[in-house]
């Protein structure tokens, strides 16, 4: 049921008002749930009455639910409410402050074979997506910026799709309820000369996100990027590039090499790029009437394989029909230079432009300046990989099918196009496609002299993005679904602009609106900004539109006109950092909610100004997060245990795939048609954090149980700090900056960004007699990875250990020869054991000029060999400086930043944050040993310890204390 203010109100004193203000009175007698059944009841006239007297008598019509947020939710905002979020909405009316904490808790939905773009530009389907432990997208902005941000994706359940395609042909593939970023089309009218004459044309107007079951084809618009700024910057030689679009456009494939062009400027680069990739041509004997040249492409006398042969191979085109060909998904990360290359020379075979400067009408000349530039393939999936690539270079172009007939057999073919002057402008600019590239410049120079006109398209759109039609929305039949989770912006730019998450912004909605405008505020509250604006607004958007409430909210505020029709603030949110108190001061209104998300890390000086504000009858608190870890006596905690404060914990085990409650539809998933369960925590997430942490661990206790923690051990590094550690953003390239994967070394092929000359260190942690895991983790500056783990009985014998950890040495050596790095990759071994033998062999190997890496043996059961510092707490052996150190370098300072940058997998972060930390009678600090964690049944940190060992220098005589990262 969706209410807004009636548009005209009956006169106070005729019966129909008579009638509605005595129903709106005995309505408000009832109990909430016995009110909700009875307006479910009411016929659509009689529901308009009594809304129009709770507009006379309180102000607003949603004064109906002042008391019932949980009624406001399910039958305003249609969504669905399961039993412990009933019982702490139902609280809030109840009680001045509820405090509720929650277990981890809850990702979002695409068809397994839908394809998604990556934010190295790679073209995936979903389903691999799920054997990915995270991958990166292109996370989405309202301003329209877009950023890589981390993902993951897990398999979600066989339900209904629907394939939406805009004007421009773009397509995807989501369910019902997936949002995406929308507007109205609406037309309107202005003058535009003193006659009086008028102008009509559409005006777009911003209605944020919509669940594409939802958008209304006949009216409503989609934004759609003009340019994906993917970070793919691989490189690919000029030669190979240009032979790559020639082969897949006018080359034959299917069992040898063939090309076939008119002569010209073409076919001269290919017999060029071929004969440079160490092959040659033979120009076959022309059938008669034949105008164009056919050449095959062989091997050269002094070479067994031909060259271009093994390429095709590779490229996977070979063995392939015309139909059949697709853009090999290599190119799909390579430099935008590299990708113009095969986009032009694919271009200059199957390409055409046409240019028209004149028109006759009736034995009369007229100057017109048309042009367009087209491509037309019967291969739809080649021409949608051209759409995605032009894309990538700022030129969006439609795709259409066009029908054709060939020897009077009738056949569908498809066509790229792009008409506009900018589009073919840049174009020009950026295409080479040699057998065109007259008419090219020439398309361009018409298209140039076209007047320019403000298209409606671009009106409120963030630069960079303009808005289009929906051409079809069509439903296809059920189909297994992948659930994608962004991090940070919970949003992702591919095709269209796309959206994934929940949360409680639905009460921030309710305490705007069941209150007259101008007596209400609703302030929004968490530690920093992002969590703000980037995790609650987006949702409190999303549900606002999908109610069609009334008002208009931005990034972080919510506004309604007043009695005299002036727009008024009733919500707002605000960061509020540890000792930003001035954040939280005069803030005043005759009813007041405060609405505390991640309450676990609200400091006291803040939390104590809450306080503060919760004076007179309307003020009300809640707050909800997860019990912090690591650290006792906090705010929150000292909240949930004031007895004046309504507690409702939520557990993992109260949680409804625990429970098995059934409560609706999900509102907000971008597919839907799912139990929001689906987002929430389940048995196999319980057992396996139970596993890792150990079941008495405070972690444990936090994140399945919402307790907090208790008799807690003083542990060495703290998981919070751990977590802020794997969170750290990823640098921006820039001078002095690049990616792993673009050094175009074979073995790196990963996203992180390093620094030029950064310093490549290794840790490696022997399995101590086969047992445990062997592991070698790499630091290259502030990056710290596991590159390889094992087990086995292999891990037992030393020369098989140090063949391996050779093979992450050389690895090692190459990134920073790569870097320009000046020193020598440093390599720490475990020295204890069986590390012993392998730190010899490798040293020996070294002096044989296997390798040149400096190998250090760390024996961690000695004394560190040095006096200690801060950092260090006093250790007693250099294990126990080691982790320190390590504790050292993960701290966040005060702007929640860690001098590491740490990309590791679930399983080395906790145990990172395991080994308990002690004193001895001596006052030592003692780091808890391997076999005292496994009495207390958590597994050997034999990851965590690599990363320690990498980033760890031990004392050398002589030697003073140093941290270096």
């Amino acid at each position: 049921m969706a209410v807004t203010a009636p548009t005209a109100i009956d006169p106070p004193g005729d019966k129909r008002s008579r009638t509605a203000n005595r129903m709106f009175a005995e309505l408000m007698d009832l109990p909430a749930e016995e009110r909700r059944l009875v307006l479910e009841d009411l016929s659509d006239v009689e529901a308009r009455q009594v809304y129009a007297a709770a507009y006379r008598a309180a102000g607003t019509s949603f004064a109906l639910w002042a008391d019932d947020p949980v009624g406001f939710v399910e039958q305003v905002l249609g969504a669905a409410v399961w039993s412990v979020p009933r019982q702490f909405m139902t609280a809030l009316t109840e009680h001045k402050q509820v405090a509720v904490p929650s277990c981890f808790g809850s990702s979002k939905c695409v068809p397994h074979d839908e394809y998604m773009q990556l934010a190295d530009g790679s073209v995936v389907t979903a389903a691999d997506l799920v054997m990915r432990r995270e991958f990166h997208v292109l996370g989405w902005q309202e301003d329209g910026t877009q950023t890589v941000r981390r993902a993951r994706a897990e398999w979600n359940q066989i339900e209904p799709v629907y394939r939406l395609t805009s004007e421009s042909g773009r397509t995807i593939v989501r369910n019902g309820h997936h949002p995406l970023w929308a507007a109205r089309a609406v037309r309107k009218s202005r003058p535009v000369h003193d006659d009086g004459t008028y102008s009509t044309g559409l005006v777009p107007e911003n209605i944020g996100w919509k669940s594409m079951a939802d958008l209304d084809q006949e009216h409503d618009l989609v934004l759609v990027p003009e340019v994906v700024n993917t970070v793919g910057d691989g490189w690919m030689r000029q030669e190979e590039a240009a032979v790559l679009g020639y082969l897949l456009g006018d080359g034959g494939t299917t069992h040898g090499i063939r090309f076939s062009q008119m002569p010209g400027p073409a076919l001269d680069e290919f017999i060029q790029a071929v004969e440079s990739l160490g092959a040659r041509t033979v120009v076959l004997k022309p059938k008669p009437g034949q105008r164009h040249v056919e050449v095959v492409v062989r091997n050269t006398d002094d070479v067994k394989t031909n060259p271009v042969l093994t390429l095709a191979r590779q490229w996977g085109i070979f063995g392939c029909k015309a139909t059949e060909k697709r853009v090999p998904a290599e190119v799909f990360r390579m430099h935008p230079s590299v990708i113009a290359t095969v986009v032009g020379r694919l271009f200059s075979c199957d390409g055409y432009v046409h240019v028209r400067t004149e028109r006759r009408r009736k034995d009369k000349t007229q100057k017109i300046n048309e042009a367009y530039i087209a491509m037309t393939l019967s291969n739809e999936g080649l021409i949608r990989d051209f759409q995605r690539l032009m894309l990538r270079l700022g030129i969006p172009g439609t795709v259409r099918p066009v029908k054709g007939d060939w020897q009077g057999k009738a056949f569908t073919a498809w066509q790229w196009v792009i008409t506009t002057a900018k589009e073919i402008l840049r174009f020009a600019e950026l295409i080479d496609a040699p057998a065109k590239n007259e008419k090219v410049q020439l398309a361009a120079e018409v298209a140039g002299r076209r007047k320019f006109t403000w298209q409606w398209q671009y009106r409120d759109a963030p630069p960079g993005y303009r808005w289009e039609r929906i051409q079809s929305v069509e439903e296809l039949p059920p189909t297994q679904t992948v659930a994608i989770e962004v991090d940070v912006d919970h949003t992702w730019v591919d095709l269209f602009v796309e959206h994934n998450t929940f949360s409680c912004g639905q009460l921030v909605l309710w305490a705007s609106l069941v209150y007259p405008v101008g007596t209400n505020t609703v302030v929004t509250l968490a530690p920093l900004w992002r969590q703000v604006a980037r995790q609650l607004w987006p949702e409190v958007r999303a549900a606002h539109t999908r109610a069609r409430l009334p008002g208009t909210i931005d990034m972080a505020q919510y506004k309604l006109p007043d009695a005299n029709g002036l727009d008024t603030v009733v919500a707002y949110g605000i960061a509020a950092a540890p000792h930003n108190e001035a954040a939280v001061q005069g803030i005043h209104a005759a009813n007041l909610l405060l609405v505390v998300e991640e309450a676990g890390g609200i400091a006291h000086t803040i939390g104590n100004n809450l306080a503060g504000l919760l004076v007179g009858e309307g003020a009300k608190m809640i707050a909800i997060g997860n019990p912090p870890t690591d650290e006792v006596g906090t705010w929150f905690e000292k909240l949930c245990a004031d007895p004046e404060v309504k507690t409702i914990p939520i557990s993992a085990f109260s949680t409804p795939n625990l429970t098995g409650e059934d409560f609706g539809e999900c509102q907000s998933c971008p597919g839907g048609g799912h139990s929001p369960a689906k987002h929430m925590v389940d048995a196999a997430w319980i057992d396996r954090t139970t596993r890792v942490h150990g079941p008495k661990s405070n972690y444990v206790r936090a994140k399945i149980h919402a307790l907090f923690p208790k008799g807690l051990a003083n542990v060495v590094i703290p998981s919070d700090w751990v977590q802020a550690a794997v969170d750290a953003e990823e640098p921006e390239p820039r001078d002095g900056w690049v990616r792993l994967r673009a050094l175009n070394l074979d073995s790196e092929d990963g996203d992180w960004v390093v620094q030029a000359g950064a310093w490549v260190r290794l840790g490696v942690d022997v399995a101590a007699d086969g047992g445990d895991e062997l592991v070698v983790a790499r630091l290259v500056g502030d990056l710290a990875t596991v590159e390889h783990s094992s087990s086995g009985p292999e891990n037992a014998d030393p020369v098989a250990v140090a063949g391996m950890v050779l093979t992450q040495i050389l690895r090692a050596e190459a990134v920073a020869a790569a870097l320009g790095s000046r020193q020598r990759v440093r390599v720490k071994v475990d020295g204890n054991g069986l590390g012993w033998g392998v730190a010899g062999l490798l040293a020996a190997w070294g002096r044989e000029g296997r390798h040149d890496a400096e190998i250090v043996s760390v024996l961690v059961s000695e004394s560190p060999g040095r006096e200690p510092d801060e950092a260090t707490l006093r250790p007693y052996r250099k294990r126990d400086e080691m982790w320190l150190a390590g504790r050292a370098l993960v701290r966040p300072d005060e702007y929640g930043v860690t001098r590491l940058r740490l990309r590791v997998d679930d399983m080395t972060a906790a145990q990172l944050s395991a080994p308990k930390l002690a004193t001895n009678s001596s006052g030592y600090s003692v780091v808890e040993s391997k076999p005292d964690m496994k009495k207390r049944g958590v597994s050997s940190p034999d990851r965590g310890e690599a990363i320690l060992l990498a980033v760890y220098e031990p004392a050398e005589e002589g030697d003073a204390w140093r941290i270096i990262v």
